[in-house]
């Protein structure tokens, strides 16, 4: 049995080798797939400061290298996705912030944190 979720494919000929019913076996194969499903990822904790220090966000809102153009959200002719822009400017707020959390709360004032996607909780 090979369970995909997807780009594969099976393709039936017709041609009947044994000609039996087809035996109800969902159960069986949903908790096949239950036991194979990878673990949830563990939850991340950001930790830092609860003060805010907007520092970082003004030194990236005023750069004029590749900080500010990802910071103001121009990264299209750069990089292959937004996804990839989006680590690019983290590596670049890492060292200007004092903490994980910082980095993250810097990133989110930034156009490339405006997204839904990075509304999702860590």
């Amino acid at each position: 049995m090979e369970v995909y979720s997807q780009e594969r494919f099976i393709i039936c000929t017709g041609n009947v080798v044994h000609d039996r019913p087809i035996a109800e076996r969902q159960a069986m194969l949903a908790n096949m797939v239950n036991q194979m499903a990878p673990a949830a990822p563990p939850e991340v904790e950001l930790t830092g400061d609860d003060n805010v220090d907007w520092s970082g966000a003004a030194q990236a809102a005023e750069d004029t290298g590749e900080l500010g153009r990802l910071f103001r959200g121009d990264w299209e002719d750069r990089y292959e996705s937004q996804s990839e822009a989006d680590l690019a400017l983290v590596k670049l707020l890492l060292p200007i912030t004092e903490s994980p959390l910082e980095c993250w709360r810097t990133f989110r004032l930034s156009k490339l944190g405006a997204r839904e996607k990075a509304n999702r909780p860590c």
